[in-house]
Parts: C-alpha cells; sequence; structure tokens
C-alpha cells in the first residue's frame, strides 16, 4: 500500500499518467517497401561522327522486407538497343526472395551468381564507368537458382549456388545441367582480403577467377591531427585502393 501510494504521488507530481500493465505492445512492422532507381547518361564523341548522347543504363525497382526474416527485391532495366534505330526494351534483372538469419542466408529466384568481386559489387559503387573487361568475359552474370551464403565473423565469407545455367530470364533448363558457382573470400590482415570464384557448368565448362582487394579506410589527416569526416559525408572513405583480379575459363 505505501509503495502504490508513493507511485501514485511521484506520477501526480510529474505529471504522467501511469501506463497500464495490460497495454499491449505495437508490434514490429513485417512489411516494408522502398523504390530504388538509377539512370546513367553517357556522352561519346567519335571521329566523322560527332558527340553522341546515350542512356547507358535506366533501371526501376521496388524492395522491402517481409515477415519470419524474409526480403526481396525487383529491378527492371531498359536495355539498351542493339541498332542504332531499336528502341529500349524493359528487361527484367533481379526478381527474388532471401532469407536472413545472421551468419546465415538463402536466396531463391533471378539475382546475380557469386563469381568475382568487381561483378557482386553494385555498378554504383564502382569508380569506373563499366567494368573491367576480364570481369564481363568471365563472370557468369546472372542466373535464376538457389544460393546459400554465410558470414565467418569478419574473417572469411562463402557462397554456393546451384543455377540453370541458361542466363537470365530463360524460364526453363533445356539440357537439366545445372550451373554451380562458388566463391569464398578470406580478410588476411584488415587492410587485405583475397578469394577466390569457381563455376562449372557441365564436364566440358570451367571458370575459376582469383582477386585481391587492398584498402585504407579513414579520413584525411593534416598536419598530424585526425580530422573526422563532416556530416555530409560518407562514413568510410577510401584513401588507398588497390584491385586486382584475373581468372581462366
Amino acid at each position: 500500500m505505501i509503495l502504490g501510494s508513493l507511485a501514485g504521488v511521484v506520477s501526480k507530481a510529474s505529471g504522467q499518467t501511469p501506463a497500464s500493465p495490460r497495454t499491449p505492445l505495437a508490434p514490429p512492422p513485417s512489411f516494408g517497401a522502398q523504390g530504388t532507381g538509377l539512370c546513367q547518361a553517357r556522352e561519346t564523341w567519335q571521329e566523322h561522327i560527332g558527340a553522341i548522347a546515350t542512356i547507358n543504363r535506366a533501371r526501376v525497382g521496388i524492395e522491402g522486407t517481409l515477415p519470419n526474416r524474409f526480403s526481396y527485391r525487383v529491378l527492371v532495366e531498359m536495355e539498351v538497343p542493339a541498332g542504332a534505330k531499336s528502341p529500349a526494351t524493359p528487361s527484367l534483372r533481379d526478381a527474388y526472395i532471401r532469407w536472413s538469419r545472421a551468419p546465415w542466408s538463402i536466396w531463391a529466384g533471378q539475382y546475380k551468381t557469386p563469381f568475382s568481386r568487381e561483378f557482386v559489387t553494385s555498378i554504383t559503387a564502382i569508380e569506373t564507368a563499366d567494368r573491367a573487361t576480364v570481369v564481363d568475359s568471365l563472370a557468369t552474370k546472372r542466373d535464376i537458382g538457389v544460393m546459400g551464403d554465410v558470414a565467418i565473423g569478419p574473417y572469411a565469407t562463402i557462397a554456393l549456388g546451384v543455377f540453370n545455367g541458361e542466363g537470365q530470364n530463360a524460364s526453363t533448363n533445356r539440357d537439366s545441367t545445372v550451373l554451380l558457382v562458388s566463391r569464398a573470400t578470406t580478410r588476411i590482415i584488415p587492410q587485405l582480403t583475397v578469394g577466390g570464384s569457381f563455376a562449372r557448368f557441365g564436364p566440358d565448362s570451367l571458370r575459376y577467377g582469383a582477386e585481391a582487394s587492398v584498402e585504407q579506410v579513414g579520413t584525411p589527416a593534416a598536419r598530424g591531427v585526425h580530422r573526422p569526416a563532416p556530416s555530409w559525408a560518407s562514413a568510410r572513405t577510401t584513401t588507398a585502393g588497390l584491385r586486382w583480379a584475373a581468372g581462366a575459363r
């Protein structure tokens, strides 16, 4: 009785009404959605032709969360026409569902196969206008299938997927042969990450690649005094970087 009286006095003194113990807590949101998009314009000049303006990439999509640790992503791109007089056509790039429970993830649908660090990195995070030619030639691109990946703390990652091997937007597997793709990386020291990729599509098709990444992450310093990045700047600034990749098929 004394404790109840004191609680009532404190509540009245602070001007607040004590919360009812039977008031249910609001459940966390289970569904989420946000739009994504990308537009990459390009201006080129050729001798005897002059300046040419093109839309190299134009993408629009939606992604978000679902109940029970699921998430989704759908991405459509206006594909560059094959000829000068051909109009651009929409093409499905990503359409997948992902289940995650740290450190595991399972993917199903159409998405990027885990081959090469540069290919799995978004084009918006690459410093150059396009990916390296060797990556475009060796990477197994997007495909339809299932994949699992795991992160072993900050030290290593492993991904393994089974795909149709027919490429994106191919609804059938014509020869019943599957494409196996795997990628593993390990961080030897905080600045150095090395990895390798492997892809096998039938007895006569084998691809493999090696990669290395050296990054020094931090913010600029002047006169021996560390200056923090301003509020509008990215929290991660790469002051020195080197990427190397090689492969064969």
